[in-house]
């Protein structure tokens, strides 16, 4: 008698369909706090670019205001005033526009100087820079 045996059934190694749904929930589970960090750190880096571009801008005009320290009186004028003015367009940089205003302490002596950057549109500054200024003249010989 011919015993009849069940065929063999092979056995395939893999993955079945619950490990894979497990990995994918454990990988997606990870994925979004990774997603909220990159994201998170992309502004960060915007941000302080902006900053970096206000402080770079004050500096600038800082630098502008100490070059007519010659005559106070050209300073002065520049009091409560906006760069660049508003009826022109404002100063892009870095894919952003800026407005710089001017704040001057005449009363001082010497003259206190106020340089505040802020983008154009908005109210809150992002940079601010002082510095006092004295009058130099240079005293013609006889």
């Amino acid at each position: 008698m011919r015993r009849h045996s069940l065929p063999q059934r092979k056995f395939h190694s893999g993955f079945t369909y619950v490990e894979i749904l497990v990995t994918l929930s454990i990988v997606g589970l990870l994925f979004v706090p990774m997603m909220q960090m990159f994201t998170h750190a992309m502004a960060a880096t915007n941000e302080s670019r902006d900053i970096t571009t206000a402080v770079s801008l004050a500096r600038w005009q800082i630098e502008r205001l100490k070059n007519l320290s010659n005559d106070l009186e050209n300073i002065t004028i520049l009091a409560g005033t906006m760069w660049p003015p508003p009826e022109e367009p404002p100063l892009e940089l870095n894919d952003q526009f800026w407005r710089i205003d001017h704040f001057i302490n005449e009363a001082s002596k010497p003259v206190e100087v106020r340089v505040s950057v802020r983008r154009d549109g908005e109210t809150k500054s992002l940079a601010e820079l002082y510095t006092l200024i004295a009058e130099t003249s240079w005293i013609q010989p006889k």
